[in-house]
């Protein structure tokens, strides 16, 4: 392996197919894992 540069100031993503969609109301987040619709996020009904 060869060296890599500095990962200051980088955005890293880790994306999680079958992870479940997860709601802070307290602080007012939500992680939304990749591949999910709208309909896992709110759903309908």
């Amino acid at each position: 392996m060869g060296r890599t540069a500095s990962l200051n100031g980088s955005l890293v993503l880790r994306p999680l197919i079958d992870a479940p969609v997860r709601v802070d109301p307290e602080t007012r987040t939500a992680r939304v894992p990749a591949g999910k619709t709208p309909d896992d996020i709110v759903p309908s009904g």
